[in-house]
């Protein structure tokens, strides 16, 4: 199971400026990704975009079947064609695949069958510890890598390692 890094998707949009809106940036990574959960427990926009582009997505099918069986399909405003389908939409097979995933890993973890920590365990209490931070901090740096330097990419590149580290 893959989660992202907090608040990440919507970063495609305001901080990477790779995605044209923050729904753009959810299409992105659900198509081009195997990204199962958004780490922003207090935002549900990623959830509500999704579901709108999986609904896009079912009503692209439909008219596809309509084309193929010789019903009145949808068309496009300026050409007259059929709309087959929309740059954007997510087929639900891919929400599936990765509530299956996230599923599975709670069924592992026995979260399914309980699915709340034991208050007396000793391991509520190193949550947030300095050990646990210096770990992250080390696999952000380590994490940093740049392939090949295009267009000044090395110098995003740092900046992005350093934002990940200050995260950290």
């Amino acid at each position: 199971m893959l989660v992202t890094d907090w608040a990440e998707i919507k970063d495609l949009h305001t901080f990477h400026k790779v995605a044209a809106t923050h729904e753009d940036a959810v299409r992105i990574v659900m198509q081009r990704t195997s990204v199962d959960m958004s780490m922003v427990p207090e935002d549900t926009s990623f959830t509500t975009y999704l579901i709108d582009l999986v609904r896009q997505g079912a009503a692209s099918v439909s008219a596809t079947r309509a084309v193929l069986t010789g019903g009145c399909p949808l068309t496009t405003p300026r050409m007259g064609a059929p709309v087959v389908a929309r740059a954007g939409v997510v087929p639900q097979s891919r929400l599936e695949e990765s509530a299956g995933r996230i599923l599975q890993l709670k069924e592992d973890l026995g979260l399914l069958d309980n699915p709340f920590p034991d208050p007396a365990s000793p391991l509520l209490g190193t949550v947030g510890s300095r050990e646990d931070r210096d770990v992250a901090l080390e696999l952000a740096r380590e994490s940093a890598v740049l392939l090949q330097n295009r267009c000044g990419q090395r110098a995003r590149a740092r900046r992005a390692a350093l934002d990940a580290a200050h995260r950290a």
